[in-house]
Formats: structure tokens, sequence, C-alpha cells
């Protein structure tokens, strides 16, 4: 089981940033996680296929605890972006490593 939480794009959530830990665009199916290779690829029940593109803070250093980015839906405001992805919670779901 892993235990799923939520970001934007928003730079103050990304330590200034709004592209990935190496640099690449931030895109739907990347989740941030200190505890699995960049590129492990990871299925999640329920969302699907994803990938480890991006790095958290500490609370990702566990190989049951990721972030999953979620895109801005067209023409919504930093504060609705914000809101909508912050209210998603904390779900807990099944999956695996590939």
């Amino acid at each position: 089981n892993f235990t799923l939480s939520f970001y934007t794009d928003l730079p103050e959530e990304n330590g200034g940033y709004t592209v990935t830990a190496t640099g690449d665009p931030l895109i739907y199916g990347c989740v941030a996680s200190n505890y699995y290779p960049l590129g492990t690829e990871i299925y999640l029940e329920g969302w699907g296929s994803f990938f480890v593109g991006d790095r958290g803070g500490s609370d990702f250093s566990s190989g049951s605890r990721l972030d999953v980015f979620i895109p801005r839906n067209s023409g919504e405001s930093n504060s609705a972006y914000y809101s909508r992805v912050n209210n998603l919670g904390k779900p807990s779901v099944g999956g695996y490593v590939n």
C-alpha cells in the first residue's frame, strides 16, 4: 500500500521551481519519492501507471509514501489550483513497483 499526497507546479510547493528535480517539465504521471530511484515505474490501483521523476521533502523517504503531481486545469487560477490539489487528501491505495 502507498499513502498518496498531491502537489502542484506552483513554485511555493516545489522549492521555488516549476520543474522536476532533474529539470524536466512536470507532467501527469510523475511522482516524487526520495526512496525509489528516478525512473522507477509504479502502478497505483485506481490511478494507473506512474514514474518517479521528482524528489520531495523528508516525508517521502519511505517506500510507502508518494507525492503525485496534478496538472492545472485550463484557465484555473493559482488559488483555485492550489485549493483543488491540496483538498485531495492523503488516500491509501494498493499498487506495486515494476
